[in-house]
């Protein structure tokens, strides 16, 4: 992305409102050495964020508010930034306000660690006490602070469809949706062309004998005024 850039000074670096669904090169951001903060927000970015630290030695925040992440568990790539320190041995923060948090027994390990970690270290996570459920199991987490979630009481609702499967789905149909138009579309394009090149004939030749009748009209009446 910014190979032949040459940005190696540049400090902050503002991806907002770009329409980011992934970030396909997790070292992407590596010929930016000098880069101290990285923001991403207002993306639909998911806890498959992958991110190559090592090269980002000055690196000191990365902003991810309102993206489109649900869950964070141990497997995930985002998982691994929750502890990042950078080249000086300092803690990186992350921001994760306003993310539709699903507080369900796949966030048990990001509670946990919030009400852990974060107490030694409170400033890794900027207003975690802001983070919020929008969705949950049992359901009434719904809209409760992530910290005051009782993680013993956290379930999985068979039925739920992860956050994955579901964008995955939304594209599909969009998708189907698109193509049954422009196929309507084709279709009654095609059909017009046909009916127009039977018709075309036929008006062709009414406005012919309309012509001829008229031609034949006013010869008869010269005859007749000589």
């Amino acid at each position: 992305m910014f190979a032949e850039s040459n940005l190696t000074k540049l400090e902050k670096l503002h991806l907002g409102l770009n329409e980011l669904t992934i970030i396909t090169d997790p070292s992407a951001f590596c010929t930016l050495p000098s880069l101290r903060h990285l923001y991403i927000p207002q993306n639909h970015l998911t806890d498959d964020v992958l991110i190559n630290s090592t090269c980002l030695p000055n690196l000191e925040v990365i902003d991810l508010r309102q993206n489109k992440i649900r869950n964070i568990t141990p497997k995930s790539n985002l998982w691994a930034l929750l502890n990042l320190k950078n080249g000086k041995d300092e803690d990186v923060r992350i921001e994760l306000l306003a993310n539709p948090f699903r507080c369900d027994c796949n966030l048990k390990s990001f509670i946990n660690w919030l009400k852990t970690e974060l107490v030694n270290n409170p400033d890794r996570i900027r207003d975690d006490e802001n983070l919020q459920c929008v969705t949950g199991s049992p359901a009434n987490n719904t809209h409760m602070y992530l910290r005051k979630v009782k993680v013993e009481l956290l379930t999985c609702d068979p039925l739920a469809v992860s956050s994955t499967a579901t964008d995955v789905a939304r594209g599909v149909m969009w998708t189907l949706v698109v193509l049954v138009v422009l196929v309507s579309l084709t279709c009654a394009y095609v059909y017009r062309i046909g009916i127009l090149r039977k018709v075309s004939p036929l008006i062709q030749g009414a406005s012919s004998g309309v012509q001829y009748t008229s031609i034949e009209k006013n010869e008869s009446a010269e005859i007749a005024h000589v």
